[in-house]
């Protein structure tokens, strides 16, 4: 089999080249690498890192999911890797990746991580095995996924620019882009392999989930309208039992917020 390029993905923000580069050492980056930076400065510049090649894309745009579809557009054709920044890899994992890829003759793969702040658990506990439903891969998000960029670009499957920070729906982006992966007829594995940890505190786990406030609850039921637009209604019951058991709010409370999400998420289709 032919030897592919291999890139790390990566996006970011309000970061200076110099912390960029920096970020390629607490990362373990041993390959080449395209970071998409949202600042205000427009433009591109490659520097050569201790031997590998880092394209540094600066956008002034903002958006969770136009910073991810930036790194589409930039991605080389052949072997990518996304990750987040405060993603720590493996130190061999562009090895794992390759004899992945080349055990399975896959085009997407997705790839375990460690979560440190709750308990070093892994993201999950699955068995390695092909994709053929979006509740395969429901549990994760972006970080971990592996794919053949030329292979990707070719089915038009885009992140949603309507979802993610700083949009009310502020998350949900990864999963409909899982979602429409495993609807394709791309060859999409889920592995068992650990490929990176998560290197943030518990206090700071995300950027922009600030708590159990009613924007999370709205969240989620437009999440699971979009997801399965077809079974919205069971999905809301199911989720005012799970989220009320998970976050003691009223189950009154959680149905309003999840019945009004839902109505937003089918504003955004109209538009």
């Amino acid at each position: 089999m032919e030897k592919r390029d291999f890139t790390v993905l990566v996006p970011t923000h309000h970061k200076t080249d110099a912390e960029i580069l920096s970020l390629c050492d607490f990362l373990h980056i041993e390959t080449d690498a395209i970071f998409s930076v949202q600042r205000e400065q427009v433009g591109e510049k490659e520097y050569d890192y201790k031997g590998h090649k880092v394209l540094i894309a600066s956008f002034d745009d903002i958006g969770v999911s136009k910073n991810r579809n930036h790194l589409l557009d930039l991605a080389p054709d052949g072997l990518c890797l996304c990750i987040d920044d405060d993603c720590v890899l493996e130190l061999n994992y562009e090895a794992v990746v390759r004899g992945f890829f080349e055990k399975y003759g896959c085009v997407v793969a997705l790839f375990n991580g460690l979560v440190p702040y709750e308990g070093n658990r892994k993201v999950h506990d699955k068995p390695t095995a092909r994709v053929q439903r979006f509740k395969d891969v429901s549990y994760a998000g972006g970080p971990g996924l592996a794919y053949i960029g030329k292979k990707i670009r070719e089915t038009g499957i885009r992140y949603d620019e309507r979802l993610g920070y700083p949009n009310e729906i502020y998350a949900g982006e990864d999963s409909l882009f899982l979602r429409d992966l495993s609807k394709s007829s791309l060859l999409f594995y889920r592995a068992q392999e650990v490929l990176f940890t998560v290197a943030i505190d518990k206090e700071d786990n995300s950027a922009y989930f600030r708590g159990y406030d009613d924007r999370f609850f709205l969240t989620k039921g437009a999440g699971g309208y979009l997801l399965y637009p077809h079974l919205s209604g069971i999905y809301l019951l199911h989720q005012v039992r799970r989220l009320h058991s998970q976050t003691g709010e009223k189950r009154a409370k959680i149905f309003r917020l999840l019945r009004r999400g839902r109505k937003v998420a089918k504003g955004l289709e109209k538009r």
